[in-house]
């Protein structure tokens, strides 16, 4: 027989999940922080090691996230993270300290964080592709694939080109 679930059992459940999002969340902006530090300091290892710590985190999240989407929508919501504030301030009996909401509001300050912080190390990646590939294309004596036209407004010559090793 199954039991039903109370709404203070589900609202116990969901600031359980909220709580561990919280967390998670912040366990992921940590990461990212090392990332870029790591990303600006040009050290491969500590790279690799960040972004797969920054797997595990994202894997955690998605796990929590379905759980929460599956509480709410237990508690006759939508799944949709937009719906979340609704539901926990309907769930937060006392409007003088609302904790679930207040926790909600908290993941979606840090989710914030991250997803700039995240934009951010991908603007360094790119940058420094763009740095390899420049310096890749001037050793091979071709040109970047990205450059249209050259410095007069006309398509590069690339016959006329000589690798470093032949120059």
């Amino acid at each position: 027989m199954t039991m039903r679930r109370t709404s203070q059992d589900l609202k116990s459940e969901l600031q359980s999940v909220v709580g561990e999002s919280v967390y998670c969340a912040l366990g992921l902006k940590d990461t990212l922080i090392e990332e870029r530090d790591a990303l600006q300091r040009q050290d491969s290892t500590a790279i690799i090691d960040a972004a797969t710590r920054k797997k595990t985190c994202i894997l955690k999240l998605e796990e929590l996230e379905n759980r929460r989407a599956e509480l709410s929508e237990a508690c006759g919501y939508s799944r949709s993270p937009g719906d979340m504030q609704s539901l926990a301030r309907d769930l937060d009996d006392d409007a003088s300290d609302p904790v679930l909401l207040d926790c909600w509001n908290h993941f979606i300050d840090v989710a914030h964080k991250c997803f700039d912080l995240n934009s951010s190390n991908g603007a360094i990646i790119r940058v420094r592709k763009t740095q390899i590939m420049n310096s890749l294309s001037a050793i091979r004596g071709g040109v970047d694939d990205d450059a249209t036209y050259g410095p007069g407004g006309t398509e590069p010559v690339t016959d006329r080109a000589r690798s470093l090793a032949e120059a």
